[in-house]
């Protein structure tokens, strides 16, 4: 960008030696950003032998959100199911009589609204779940059996460290 903007079109020097003063420090930029760039120049310093660049950049302001527009859902608490093998034909019986009724009025539901039947679908699940829903002495659901836990603690893990890394 030296030499190419306002503030620098002569290509000022960037570098003051002993051996005499040069254009050694750059400035890059995409040319995408070209529109955006309104002043380049190179400024004044007597701490060091070469001169800080400068570039000032007009950029446009996305409107911000209207945070009273943004609905927000309350979040349902989270239920832990406990497979019971000597509950499973009540789970059965429940689920199929349940996905049944709501097979009826899914395919309408779904070409209206995707999230609708999402939530029926999961809704079916708890419901037909009830049986499965095992709480401790202390009235707080039971946990998962300790293979899923390590197992979804060690998929947590992965995932952050992918986000990190991204």
């Amino acid at each position: 960008m030296n030499a190419r903007f306002a503030g620098d079109s002569d290509g000022n020097f960037t570098c003051f030696s002993n051996d005499g003063a040069s254009l050694v420090d750059y400035m890059i930029a995409s040319s995408n950003l070209f529109p955006y760039i309104r002043n380049v120049c190179v400024l004044d310093r007597d701490d060091s032998d070469h001169s800080p660049l400068s570039c000032e950049l007009a950029l446009i302001k996305k409107p911000v959100l209207n945070r009273q527009s943004i609905v927000v859902k309350p979040l349902t608490p989270i239920k832990r199911y406990k497979w019971n093998q000597s509950r499973m034909s009540s789970f059965i019986d429940n689920f199929k009589s349940m996905l049944q009724n709501l097979s009826r009025s899914l395919s309408n539901t779904v070409c209206d609204d995707v999230n609708t039947g999402v939530e029926a679908i999961t809704s079916v699940y708890h419901e037909a779940g009830q049986c499965m829903l095992v709480r401790n002495m202390g009235g707080r659901f039971a946990l998962q059996p300790t293979w899923l836990n390590s197992t979804c603690d060690n998929l947590k893990y992965i995932k952050f460290r992918a986000l990190w890394k991204f």
